[in-house]
This record gives structure tokens, sequence and C-alpha cells, in this order.
């Protein structure tokens, strides 16, 4: 098993044990060679992109387990 898989089974383990909500964008085909300064860390232009992507997630996250928030505006980004 390569080091990605066996990361990536070990956070969905913690996920699960301790009820957190495991967000994975890994695997994302929006993110290109252009969003990166190096192998892994984001640029200023990918630190964007996941931040768009995570805002959506978490608002989609929260109206979920409170409904009575759908119609409220949420945005993470700015945390």
């Amino acid at each position: 098993m390569n080091v990605f898989v066996c990361s990536k089974n070990i956070l969905n383990k913690i996920s699960h044990k301790y009820n957190i909500v495991f967000i994975d964008f890994w695997g994302s085909n929006l993110f290109f060679d252009e969003d990166f300064i190096d192998c892994d860390h984001l640029n200023e232009k990918g630190k964007n992109k996941i931040l768009n992507l995570s805002d959506e997630e978490l608002t989609k996250i929260v109206r979920y387990v409170s409904p009575s928030m759908k119609e409220i505006e949420i945005d993470f980004t700015k945390y």
C-alpha cells in the first residue's frame, strides 16, 4: 500500500471514530499545476480555490446539521 492510500485510510478511520467530517479535495479535477508553488503547496490562486470549495462544503454541512440555517448567508472564507 502506498503512502497516499495509507494516509487516507488513517484519516478516514480517525474521522469515523471521532465523528469528524473529512473533506477530501486530493482527487479533485479542479486543481492544476498552475495552482501550486511546489508539489503540494498551493499558491494564491490555488488558495482561493480551496477556500471557496471549503466554504461551499462547510455551508452544506452546517445546513444539513441545522436546517434552520438554510436561509442564512454563511461565508466561511472570512474566518
